[in-house]
């Protein structure tokens, strides 16, 4: 079996695709605005709801928002679906959300996808117009002895740049 070019830049296209959804989610679960900012071109339309905005807006809106009522939060990305059309590609991506409520009576869950038109501009594919649909939500009870004790023994994270994620080299 050969490959050819054209099946190796699909390969790498996928990958840069991949790269800026990570960004996305790392860049909401630390409220680092840059990194958010960083998946998208800066005309780029998010739809979260009844939010619509600019990639600045959004990451200024998310991290209002998360802070307000949680503690902690990870956004998980899952299954991603990619059709290509020239410089553009649609994606479909599944995301789980978990957040930790500030006051500390439990986490809140959902699951939904993200539906997105990529595009490639000078060789790079970020996000031009992203929705959010949320399929289905919901709470997990806190059993909050066994939290205690869990969050006693591991290192936790911050929402800036002193989160352990960003030391170089990492000792």
């Amino acid at each position: 079996m050969t490959i050819d070019d054209a099946a190796i830049q699909r390969l790498l296209d996928r990958e840069s695709i991949r790269d800026a959804l990570i960004r996305y989610s790392r860049g909401l679960d630390r409220h680092d605005t840059d990194v958010v900012v960083s998946a998208f071109h800066p005309d780029a339309v998010d739809t979260h709801g009844r939010f619509q905005g600019s990639p600045e807006e959004l990451a200024e809106w998310g991290n209002r928002e998360h802070a307000k009522r949680w503690l902690a939060h990870n956004h998980y990305l899952g299954n991603t679906t990619f059709d290509f059309d020239g410089d553009t590609c649609h994606t479909e991506t599944y995301v789980f959300v978990v957040q930790r409520r500030e006051d500390e009576t439990g986490n809140d869950v959902l699951g939904g996808r993200y539906i997105d038109r990529f595009e490639r501009r000078d060789g790079d594919w970020r996000i031009a117009r992203r929705v959010l649909l949320l399929d289905w939500s919901g709470e997990m009870p806190l059993t909050r002895a066994r939290a205690i004790r869990l969050l006693d023994v591991y290192d936790g994270g911050t929402w800036d740049r002193d989160d352990l994620s960003y030391r170089r080299p990492l000792d």
